[in-house]
């Protein structure tokens, strides 16, 4: 990323203004940062604990290495999304639960460090257009990447530092929404990055509860009611997708992808019915 900032930076004019934000910035990069900028001023939070995301609720789940797959397929099952980032520590890792995640008959995409650029800006402009609904990735995602409709962020591979967990489930509950972290515990050296994030940040992480209220983690619009357990709003999704009858209260058929977990057995359309012009609550029944 160094290299890209330095090229961007060698085509601008020479008289520019530059700033520069992040939600965390390390002592040894400071100076590399500096070169970029003359005489700056230096803005800080003066307490790391009001780093904290207001609105996103964090849990973790304690389990063996070999029980994350059946975990996280429990809690896709379960939980109500719009679109989810899984976390893993590795390129191998990512490619193979992706998938998984497939076989498993969940839409997921994968994207890593070992794609080109053209094929990971592809797969991002996919997940962001909401043709798909759940992204394995690397660290990679994890910092920089704005995508208001993911409301559920899973650490399935617990990061190196406190650093890194705070960019993951930045990743949720983005733009003044609500969203929901979840931890993967596996071992000890993952209890203790835990407890360094508690402490770093002075945030209380509990256990994850057998019952989540649905509003403590989705932001629905006020004046829309949804009925049945499986009700997400969806936003913005391209038109081209749907053949939309465009009047307020109009069913339409919309392809199964975008139901809020897989059907069974499968079908190729549902009917839905608009909740208003801008956003629409649909219902899998």
């Amino acid at each position: 990323m160094r290299r890209d900032v330095q090229e961007i930076f060698r085509n601008t004019p020479h008289t520019k203004q530059v700033m520069m934000f992040s939600a965390t910035l390390s002592k040894d990069i400071r100076p590399v940062c500096k070169k970029f900028m003359q005489d700056p001023m230096e803005i800080y939070v003066d307490d790391e604990a009001k780093l904290t995301l207001h609105g996103l609720q964090q849990h973790y789940v304690k389990l063996r290495e070999n029980e994350k797959n059946k975990k996280l397929f429990e809690l896709l099952d379960v939980l109500e999304f719009n679109q989810v980032v899984i976390f893993v520590r590795s390129v191998q890792r990512c490619m193979a639960l992706a998938q998984l995640l497939v076989e498993q008959n969940f839409p997921a995409i994968a994207i890593h460090r070992g794609m080109s650029q053209e094929e990971r800006l592809k797969r991002y402009q996919q997940f962001k257009d909401f043709q798909k609904r759940i992204l394995v990735s690397t660290n990679l995602f994890g910092r920089g990447i704005d995508i208001e409709r993911v409301n559920i962020v899973f650490n399935y591979d617990m990061p190196e530092d406190s650093d890194t967990y705070l960019h993951r489930v930045a990743r949720a509950g983005r733009f003044g929404t609500k969203g929901l972290a979840i931890t993967f515990v596996a071992d000890e050296k993952d209890a203790e990055i835990l407890n360094s994030v508690q402490d770093r940040f002075d945030v209380n992480i509990t256990e994850l509860p057998a019952e989540i209220d649905l509003s403590s983690y989705t932001t629905l619009d006020k004046g829309l009611k949804c009925q049945g357990s499986l009700a997400t709003v969806v936003r913005d999704i391209p038109c081209d997708a749907f053949k939309i009858a465009a009047s307020k209260g109009t069913q339409f058929p919309i392809s199964t992808d975008f139901c809020l977990r897989p059907c069974s057995p499968p079908i190729t359309e549902q009917r839905f019915g608009f909740g208003t012009m801008a956003a629409f609550v649909a219902v899998v029944v």
